[in-house]
């Protein structure tokens, strides 16, 4: 009779970004009954987008019995390429039983950072603070970054690196929309008698569904420090016939209408 194997979930949200300028420590979460599992020991390897080895099974640091880790360098960065494709292979020991988990690796010149913060969400609606009550957050910061996630991960599955994304404020009001939209979508158990809760989380997914249709930024397309001279879409533009107003139909295509994980 056969052994049963635990199986492990690695809590990657997005690929893992080196910025060449920097030191950078990639880590590997592990999740099992929602607790990160107890790592012993393990190694990674590091493989270029032509499979060559960055790194061959380098030793990780487990810092807490629940974090894997390991340190890349500026130095050892200096001379790779800035570009996409790159892997991470992470070979763990966890209870005894040896896992593989991988993930994504991008070689960038700037990593993207959240456009917004509380006080731009407590701007746009003051009451917002009614949200807080009773979930033990002194700040809306888990919704943000919720949102925030959830919004490169639509980006990406549209084929828009958000690294290569050349001004963060560009995505304020989509970022912003999401929030407000997680936020009160999250806490529509709140007593709301006159329906306003329901109505704002109705009208900023409605935002939101909007924005994604129209936002545009500028782009780094060749990731080489200089933004293109056109901006970008959001969503890409398939036309029907010949393009323009006249002679076809444009449709907007969206494989990931939620984008939210």
């Amino acid at each position: 009779m056969g052994t049963t194997r635990t199986d492990y979930a690695a809590d990657f949200e997005v690929p893992d970004l080196l910025q060449q300028d920097l030191t950078t420590t990639l880590t590997c979460p592990v999740i099992r009954d929602a607790a990160r599992a107890s790592v012993t020991s393990g190694t990674i390897t590091i493989y270029r987008r032509d499979r060559t080895k960055f790194v061959d099974a380098g030793d990780v640091v487990v810092t807490t019995p629940t974090l894997p880790s390991y340190e890349v360098t500026s130095a050892a960065l200096s001379d790779e390429e800035v570009e996409a494709g790159w892997e991470a292979e992470w070979t763990l020991v966890i209870s005894g039983e040896t896992h593989v988990f991988q993930n994504e690796v991008q070689v960038v010149l700037r990593a993207p950072h959240p456009p917004i913060s509380d006080h731009m969400l407590t701007d746009r609606y003051t009451k917002l603070g009614r949200a807080l009550a009773g979930t033990g957050e002194t700040s809306f910061q888990r919704w943000i970054d919720l949102a925030w996630v959830g919004l490169q991960r639509w980006l990406i599955s549209l084929g828009n690196r958000p690294a290569l994304i050349v001004r963060s404020y560009e995505l304020i009001e989509l970022h912003t929309a999401w929030s407000m939209w997680i936020i009160f979508d999250d806490n529509a158990h709140l007593a709301d008698p006159e329906g306003q809760w329901e109505a704002r989380r109705k009208s900023w997914f409605d935002h939101l569904e909007h924005l994604k249709g129209t936002t545009s930024f500028t782009y780094d397309s060749d990731d080489d420090g200089d933004p293109d001279i056109e901006r970008r879409a959001s969503q890409p533009v398939t036309w029907i016939g010949s393009p323009g107003p006249i002679g076809g139909h444009a449709f907007t295509y969206d494989p990931d209408p939620w984008g939210y994980p």
